[in-house]
Parts: C-alpha cells; sequence; structure tokens
C-alpha cells in the first residue's frame, strides 16, 4: 500500500503561511485536478434547466427572460439544454474530456452560459439576486473551456496517455 502524503498533506508540511497552503491547493485544483467534478456539475444544471424548460408551464415569462424569449421560445430553449445536457453527459461517460469535440463543445457550453448571464443582465437592468449559480456555471464552463486545449499535469490524465484506456478500468 502507498503512503504518500497526499496533495493537500504536502500543501501543509513545510509550508509556513496559510496563504501559500492555499494557493498551492488552489493551483492544484485549478490546474492539475481533472474536470469531472465540473462537468458533472454543468450537467447537472443544463438536465434541470431543459427539465424546468420543458415541464413549466410560463418559465420564460419574466422580464429577466426577455432576452432568451426573444431569441427563441420555450420548447426551443428546452430543447438546447437538452442537447448540451447529454453533450455533457456524454463526455462525462466516455472520459474524453480534451479531444477537438469536447474543445468544440466547451465552446458552446460557455457561449451558452454566458449568453444567458448577459441576457439576464440586459433584459432587468441588473443581475437577479439567485444569478450567483449561473455566474458560476458560466465560470466554470469557461475555465473547461481553457483547461481542455491545455496540457495536463495531473496523474489520471498521465495514466491514460501511457494506457491508453478509459480511466473507469483503471487499478486503484
Amino acid at each position: 500500500m502507498n503512503h504518500q502524503p497526499t496533495y493537500y498533506a504536502k500543501a501543509r508540511q513545510g509550508k509556513k503561511s496559510p496563504f501559500k497552503r492555499l494557493a498551492f491547493i488552489i493551483r492544484r485544483i485549478t490546474l492539475e485536478a481533472d474536470l469531472a467534478a465540473t462537468r458533472f456539475s454543468l450537467a447537472l444544471a443544463e438536465t434541470f434547466w431543459a427539465f424546468n424548460l420543458f415541464f413549466s408551464k410560463d418559465a420564460m415569462q419574466a422580464e429577466k427572460y426577455y432576452v432568451m424569449a426573444q431569441t427563441m421560445g420555450q420548447a426551443e430553449w428546452g430543447f438546447v439544454f437538452a442537447v448540451i445536457s447529454l453533450m455533457q453527459w456524454s463526455i462525462l461517460v466516455s472520459g474524453r474530456y480534451h479531444g477537438s469535440a469536447a474543445a468544440a463543445f466547451a465552446g458552446v457550453s460557455a457561449f451558452l452560459w454566458w449568453y444567458i448571464i448577459i441576457g439576464l443582465l440586459t433584459s432587468s437592468g441588473s443581475l437577479p439576486v439567485a444569478i450567483g449559480s449561473e455566474i458560476a456555471l458560466g465560470c466554470a464552463a469557461g475555465w473547461v473551456l481553457i483547461r481542455t486545449g491545455v496540457d495536463r499535469f495531473d496523474t489520471q490524465w498521465a495514466l491514460l496517455k501511457n494506457k491508453g484506456t478509459h480511466w473507469t478500468t483503471l487499478k486503484r
């Protein structure tokens, strides 16, 4: 059994400042960790948006959705979110986070989330109070877009590149 200290334990060892420890952990999470959890959060949000748009009667009637309602109808937006959700889930299941298709999809996803955020801002003149989650999702989608094309440092990706297999088949 390997008793190597975790990245977070290494962050606590030998660092004098809590800010240096925090910087190490943030670097690890943002630059070296895989994007599965981020993509999972995006997939859930996109799925919930699709369901809400399909099964809510007047979801797009509020003033804050004016820009979205002028672009497409509620059913069309539900379809867009359903397709985006299915694509996100398929990337998660396949484990192919860094191909050209994943990069193109990441661009579409980031555009969609930021279109919604900007649409909400311009529709009502100010951001609604409950927009924090959409802003976080927009940042996450943008980060996935940036990270999709960046060389990977994490161990999981190195194993995948060397073995040429899906991560679920690797021994733990």
